[in-house]
């Protein structure tokens, strides 16, 4: 993709000789295009320069003030780049004629069809030029739009005074920039969604094409089969819906798998790249990131590693070579400042109707101000290592990292790689977290001196649902944890899944991989898991317990048998994966100081059959916290997985800042959190919540809210009530004044109030997405306080109060009708 310097010279000498004659425009521009193919005789360039020519007086509508439409013609049209000419912009009638056409063909595209943000505005007189961004005036129809909506914000301009070699080649820099749209186009979620989602015409095109390679795969390969199998199996606990591998599902993640990995290497080069085969295919089986990067783990032989298999990677590859080529369209040097992937989960979700993937995605300031929270109460003297136990798409683990960054001066891999881990219990979600990570520590990661691990990891850091255990006990509870390998299972000892053993754990796993992939070797015995363990746990600094060695011994010996079974069978490959990941939550159990998270917000009778709705009832009750009567119904994931990760992640002193949903501050089946019966519960835990922040309405599709704290020493260090309320917005904390209500004899409420007001009303925009249901009712009389704001204080009579009667005389009142 070279471009002739000299030629792209010789076009400004002519061109600016031309505008100093004084010639029309037609000339100038007519002088230019010659020209073109030229400055760029690459066969990579023909494509644009095709479209550039024959945009030339592209046929386009233009709103006017009135309504109508009014005929225009867009002197070249590449793609979205709609560019206006004009004789010589130095002439301020002109270039102020020449902006407003800009404008006027912006409006048409828009009209036509074109989303603004794809738009590109270019006015020039072939000497100057100037490119535009394009935004429609909030509200605007763009079906109807006229210039009068569009805005214009300069992005670049190119107003050399010299025809030297140095202003010719920043010429060329600019068109393949803003023509052919080379590297310009801004790298954020809402454009990413948009041009290479699951609903992007990018995807329609290969969908049909993966989604052969996929059942290709499935038929001729058992442990393609398999992967599959797990994948279905794992995520129909995520959707609530059993039965058959469902392919349309597993294309989509496949497809964003690829996105990912090639995410992460333009990401990681700070700039779009165009790869030959070789390198492609290495970008796609990790060995680009091992070789170059030392980056271990962000491609992994998970639920999609078969894809980069020497077989199977061939059909893969045309794929792979159009979603870069897309991606050459993104400007890689900045970093982006949000979610880039949230938005991609959410079309997921959608899609699927997984449940457990949450509402919607974490804003970058809401992340960023809940990072900066948990960093101000950390221990004393301590540096970070927090906890995500939920990270989604990775937009909490970006902030913390950023914010641990800038307070604390950390310049290199080491140090930030140990600031927060992240678990998350779906496999696409994980794959996309490493990339956000991969995105935000690209400088560090490239001036690594050593291997670097991504700490983000597969699994369940509830332990309810595990691709191998039904269930997995809490720390220090029962002896052994059952591991069923395709249909076989082994007892594994509980104690081996301990943060001491951690390294020991890792070590055992990798050799009985190595040992099933070793065909040829004889059959195993009791003296080789006896020396491996050995070995493994003085190589870790470690010593077992006699009875937990000789229990390992067998497991061990097991495990790596079963494996070798797997391996002849053809059913291998990942299961090494599986174990690493799936007990990773319990081999850092109390191992951080911090916790920063968005949990799922569910409540349980949103579940329906999923295996959740048990485990989540069994460690409610656990802790104290499962609702009473019929609210038992709303039993709620969110604060449920907080007790819990504060419960087995996190150290005494450790702090918490973690989002949960609004109705925390009143909602009936909260009322045991709100009177902190988990501090008396048959499992302790010792979580002081010192502060209550309302998120700013709006934020979220349903209120929203976060609690701050500590985890205390004990359950009387941390008996004491929230002191402190906030308003969560966009430029900060913002303080209100916190109270607690009783209503009645036994509910209370959180109260945030500004001047006796709430302090963040809801606004009135919310529409029920299901109607009410509609039958005869005792009626409830309520007594009007304040109605002074947007929303009203009000208080329900009681016997002793002067609307009492509507209490005592309810029977006389059951035969009135109200309309």
């Amino acid at each position: 993709m070279s471009a002739n310097i000299e030629q792209a010279r010789e076009a400004l000498i002519r061109c600016r000789g031309l505008r100093e004659k004084g010639a029309v425009e037609a000339v100038v521009r007519g002088e230019f295009q010659s020209r073109l193919r030229s400055i760029f005789p690459g066969k990579d360039d023909e494509r644009w320069i095709n479209h550039y020519g024959e945009g030339a007086e592209a046929h386009t509508k233009v709103g006017t003030k009135t309504g109508r439409a009014a005929d225009r013609f867009i002197d070249n049209l590449v793609g979205s780049t709609t560019i206006e000419y004009e004789a010589d912009l130095r002439i301020k009638a002109k270039r102020d004629e020449g902006y407003n056409q800009v404008r006027e063909h912006a409006a048409g595209l828009i009209r036509a069809g074109a989303k603004d943000s794809q738009v590109r505005g270019i006015l020039s007189d072939t000497v100057e030029w100037y490119a535009y961004d394009v935004a429609l005036r909030p509200g605007a129809d763009p079906a109807s739009c006229t210039t009068e909506d569009i805005q214009l914000s300069e992005v670049e301009t190119f107003t050399e005074a010299s025809d030297d070699d140095q202003a010719a080649e920043r010429l060329t820099l600019f068109l393949r920039r803003h023509l052919a749209r080379e590297q310009s186009r801004p790298l954020i979620a809402e454009n990413l969604s948009f041009d290479l989602g699951l609903e992007s015409p990018a995807y329609r095109r290969n969908v049909t094409a993966l989604t052969a390679l996929v059942e290709a795969g499935r038929k001729s390969n058992p442990s393609i089969a398999l992967a599959t199998e797990l994948w279905s199996h794992f995520v129909d606990h995520l959707e609530g819906a059993g039965g058959a591998f469902r392919t349309g599902p597993y294309v989509d993640e496949v497809y964003l798998n690829i996105l990912a990995r090639l995410l992460s290497a333009n990401a990681l080069a700070g700039s779009a790249i165009v790869s030959a085969d070789d390198e492609l295919q290495a970008m796609l089986n990790g060995a680009y990131f091992r070789d170059r990067y030392q980056l271990d783990n962000l491609v992994e032989q998970d639920y999609f590693g078969w894809i980069s298999s020497p077989t199977h990677i061939g059909g893969f590859l045309p794929v792979a070579r159009e979603i870069q080529r897309d991606l050459y369209a993104y400007n890689f040097s900045r970093r982006a400042e949000e979610d880039l992937f949230g938005r991609l989960m959410a079309q997921l979700a959608r899609r699927s109707q997984r449940k457990l993937l949450g509402q919607e995605w974490t804003p970058g300031w809401l992340s960023r101000h809940l990072a900066e929270r948990c960093l101000d109460l950390l221990p004393a003297g301590e540096a970070p290592a927090i906890v995500d136990m939920c990270c989604g798409s990775g937009a909490i683990l970006a902030e913390v990292i950023k914010a641990a960054r800038d307070r604390y001066g950390y310049a290199d891999i080491t140090a930030l790689h140990e600031v927060v881990t992240g678990f998350d219990i779906d496999p696409l979600a994980v794959a996309l977290s490493k990339t956000t990570w991969v995105i935000t520590l690209a400088a560090e990661i490239n001036a690594a001196a050593a291997p670097v691990t991504i700490p983000v990891y597969h699994a369940d850091s509830l332990f309810a649902v595990t691709p191998v255990s039904a269930s997995i006990p809490m720390l220090g509870e029962g002896d052994t944890i059952d591991i069923t390998l395709d249909g076989e299972t082994i007892k594994l000892p509980a104690g081996l899944v301990h943060p001491d053993y951690r390294e020991l754990f890792d070590r055992i796993v990798d050799w009985a991989y190595d040992e099933a992939r070793d065909t040829g070797a004889p059959a195993l015995t009791e003296d080789d898991a006896t020396a491996t363990l050995d070995t493994a746990a003085a190589s870790s600094g470690v010593s077992l317990p006699a009875e937990l060695r000789q229990a390992a011994i067998a497991a061990v010996l097991a495990l790596a048998n079963r494996m070798k079974e797997l391996a002849a069978a053809g059913r291998n490959g990942i299961w090494a994966f599986i174990l690493r990941n799936t007990y990773r939550p319990g081999l850092l159990a109390g191992q951080f100081n911090g916790l920063v998270s968005n949990p799922p917000w569910l409540a349980m009778s949103a579940l329906a059959d999923n295996p959740y709705r048990e485990v989540l009832s069994r460690r409610a009750t656990l802790y104290g916290v499962k609702p009473a009567g019929q609210s038992f119904l709303h039993l709620e994931l969110g604060t449920t997985h907080l007790l819990h990760a504060v419960d087995r992640y996190l150290k005494p002193g450790a702090a918490v800042a973690c989002l949960v949903p609004g109705t925390i501050f009143n909602g009936t089946h909260h009322e045991r959190f709100r009177q902190r019966a988990y501090l008396t519960s048959a499992r302790p835990v010792p979580f002081c919540v010192s502060e209550v922040w309302q998120v700013a309405p709006g934020t979220f599709k349903y209120p929203g809210a976060a609690l701050i704290g500590h985890k205390e020493a004990g359950p009387v260090a941390a008996n004491k009530p929230p002191q402190h309320g906030f308003v969560a917005r966009q430029d900060g904390p913002e303080a209100a004044d916190f109270s607690i209500r009783k209503i009645g004899t036994t509910r209370t409420a959180w109260v945030l109030e500004k001047g006796g007001m709430p302090a963040a009303p809801a606004g009135s925009e919310e529409v029920s997405q299901q109607g009410a249901d509609i039958m005869p009712r005792g009626a409830v009389c309520l007594e009007i306080l304040n109605n002074t704001g947007s929303e009203y204080r009000v208080d329900t009579p009681t016997r002793d109060t002067t609307w009492g009667f509507t209490v005592k005389q309810v029977k006389e009142l059951a035969g009135e009708r109200f309309p």
